[in-house]
């Protein structure tokens, strides 16, 4: 029997995310009805498949069978776990230049997968849609529109060739250099590493090849603190990171010294600094999303980039403003 209720659809992963957890312990309290998938249940026991039958799209997991026409919204939080094709790499039968070529195709088979049910889903209401519902969320592009819009950017370089760096070095004087895609954890036995922003020294330079592989770099801002902003349906929910306290944080707060915890207080940006964030956000089809901005020692507050996945536990914990109840709520009055 196919019941009619609406219902809230979560698309999360398996592995290492408490904030879906914390949501879900939430909706459960406000009895809520809803069903979580994870990428990893496409590749694990888990049955997932979305069938065409009389006209009519199903849904249908282990653990129910719905139309989609029941489900009302729908919380991308997260997808894939980082290892979803450890199969590949247990089977040591398969040859290292096969196994990379599977692991290519797997991957190819695996978002066309996942597209094909976003996109049957494409006309529900979402908390945070996929990057190809959207305008174009690279750091450039967003970094270019934030500009436009009246926001202060870090002068941005993009580049490959040693010379254009050593002229802009020369013209903005201290460089940082991070990644133009979202950050990437490397884990290697029990260790994971990070790629965190960098500053460029201008000995350094003397050292890099004429061409390197293409690269982000920032005129470096003189803070006075950081700043994440939580943002959902048109409320900022703010979090001052003291950074500068200490060398390990002082470019980059995600260096977190664990026995030594920096500073973190709940925040308000000036009205002026939100109403030109809202205006970018609406304009990147944004609904909820994480933004990072410094407030220089010049007094002026600089934009730096937004995560649209909207990782929040890091500002919903230090400063007590339960968001993960917050998101609920959302999800439960979109539903209802």
């Amino acid at each position: 029997m196919v019941l009619a209720l609406p219902m809230i659809l979560i698309l999360s992963s398996a592995n290492n995310e408490e904030t879906t957890n914390y949501v879900i312990d939430w909706l459960k309290k406000y009895k809520a009805d809803f069903t979580r998938i994870n990428g990893h249940d496409l590749e694990s026991d888990s049955d997932v498949d979305v069938s065409l039958e009389n006209s009519n799209l199903l849904l249908n997991t282990s653990l129910f069978k719905k139309p989609l026409d029941k489900i009302k919204i729908v919380w991308n939080r997260k997808w894939r776990d980082d290892d979803f094709y450890f199969f590949l790499n247990e089977n040591k039968l398969i040859k290292p230049y096969l196994r990379k070529q599977l692991g290519g195709h797997l991957s190819s088979e695996f978002f066309a997968g996942t597209r094909a049910l976003q996109i049957a889903l494409k006309s529900k209401k979402w908390l945070t849609k996929p990057a190809y519902f959207r305008h174009s969320t690279s750091k450039f592009d967003v970094i270019k529109a934030a500009k436009s819009i009246g926001l202060s950017v870090p002068n941005t370089l993009v580049t490959n060739n040693k010379k254009a760096l050593s002229r802009f070095m020369v013209k903005n004087g201290s460089l940082i250099t991070k990644s133009l895609s979202e950050m990437e954890i490397f884990l290697l036995k029990k260790s994971g590493y990070a790629l965190y922003t960098s500053q460029i020294l201008r000995h350094e330079l003397n050292n890099y090849p004429d061409r390197f592989f293409p690269s982000l770099f920032q005129q470096l801002i003189e803070k006075e603190y950081e700043i994440r902003a939580f943002y959902l349906a048109g409320t900022f929910y703010s979090m001052a990171i003291f950074s500068q306290s200490r060398n390990s944080t002082k470019f980059d707060f995600r260096e977190y010294d664990f026995l030594n915890p920096t500073r973190q207080i709940p925040y308000k940006l000036p009205t002026k600094i939100e109403k030109k964030l809202q205006k970018l956000l609406q304009f990147l089809d944004i609904n909820c999303g994480s933004i990072d901005l410094i407030r220089g020692i010049d007094g002026e507050y600089y934009f730096l980039e937004i995560n649209p996945s909207g990782q929040f536990g890091m500002v919903s914990i230090p400063c007590n403003y339960f968001l993960e109840d917050v998101v609920a709520k959302y999800l439960v009055n979109e539903d209802n």
